[in-house]
């Protein structure tokens, strides 16, 4: 009798022992919340990797929505570095997530329309790169994050995983982790801000060389006309008859732009301006040669991602907010009108590629 009472008393200890671990995994999971899943904020918090951006931002909406949004923004990873409190007078909400392909648009504002309401404007994020018919997005459907995230107890199991655990350890040590890092990386706050952590300046040109070499080979190789890249955007805009839609391009730098041109995507590029011009009736601009385009070592981090300073430029732009730090030939407006200029500017500006 006696050996059953120590036997009990052990198997309660181990009990209680396990219980009180797991306690401190989900305290310590909940603590730094890398998956977006409550609204808290503190120190803990401040730094956190886009690990998994789609569930994450997903989460947000459903769990961390804090205020009423009045608008979104939607587009790539160059976008995600766009401030959403850069935009006067509107409540945007930044959607962005790296490589956002065409055809899950509808899906992810769907959502959104969903859980906050629909936005009565969404900034559009373009590229040159939704225009490839191979560019896929490198993640799972919009349904599978969205399921997730309105899955009921789904915020409380995942403070159990060890999926979790990793990733809380990493953005816990993300901060000294960012000091010795050699390449251009890029962290949010508990907000939903991103911010560019500057690259060591030979690892930055190494990483220009390298994405500028694959993307010619990519043109090369694996380009071909997404015919049904209209067709997508118009079906999105008549989906939100009561959303106004802004669209813009990114900025990229100098060196991806050229390996562009030089391998012979200019007139793909043109019709893709044309065609965007025809869905949306005008179209603010950036993908093209200009002042800080050419200035890419002081204004971008790699080939293609600018710093914070330049996605405030964009903001102010497209919505008419007056910046004395935004160049003249930075931003033009392509309308029906004047495309036929612009493009031929575009077209003359080029030739500095050869």
């Amino acid at each position: 009798m006696h050996a059953y009472r120590e036997y009990k008393k052990w198997l309660l200890r181990l009990c209680l022992s396990a219980a009180g671990l797991m306690l401190l995994l989900g305290l310590f999971n909940y603590a730094i919340d890398p998956f977006w899943c409550f609204s808290h904020s503190n120190w803990l918090t401040s730094y956190q990797k886009p690990t998994n951006e789609r569930q994450q931002k997903t989460n947000y909406l459903a769990y961390v929505n804090t205020q009423k949004y009045n608008a979104l923004l939607l587009g790539n990873s160059r976008t995600c570095m766009i401030n959403q409190t850069d935009f006067s007078g509107m409540q945007v909400y930044n959607y962005s997530l790296a490589g956002l392909a065409p055809y899950e648009l509808r899906a992810y504002i769907d959502y959104f329309k969903k859980v906050v309401g629909s936005p009565g404007t969404i900034f559009l994020g373009l590229h040159f790169q939704n225009s490839n018919q191979q560019s896929k997005a490198e993640a799972e459907p919009p349904e599978y994050y969205i399921k997730k995230a309105l899955s009921p107890l789904y915020r409380f199991k995942i403070l159990f995983t060890k999926d979790t655990l990793t990733y809380s350890w990493e953005n816990l040590l993300l901060q000294r982790t960012l000091r010795k890092q050699k390449t251009s990386v890029y962290y949010y706050d508990h907000d939903n801000i991103a911010t560019l952590f500057k690259a060591d300046e030979a690892q930055r040109q190494d990483s220009i060389r390298v994405e500028v070499a694959d993307l010619r080979k990519s043109y090369r190789n694996n380009y071909t006309y997404r015919e049904d890249l209209a067709k997508l955007l118009t079906d999105t805009m008549q989906a939100n008859p009561g959303t106004k839609f802004i669209p813009f391009t990114t900025p990229v730098s100098k060196p991806y732009f050229c390996a562009m041109v030089l391998e012979g995507k200019l007139p793909q590029y043109e019709r893709w301006l044309r065609e965007m011009v025809e869905v949306f009736g005008q179209m603010w601009h950036f993908e093209y040669l200009n002042s800080i385009t050419m200035d890419y070592d002081k204004n971008f981090s790699d080939s293609h991602h600018f710093y914070s300073s330049i996605g405030t430029m964009i903001a102010h732009r497209i919505t008419g907010v007056a910046d004395a730090a935004i160049p003249s030939d930075f931003g033009m407006l392509l309308t029906k009108s004047t495309i036929d200029e612009q493009l031929a500017k575009i077209r003359a500006d080029s030739a500095v590629c050869r």
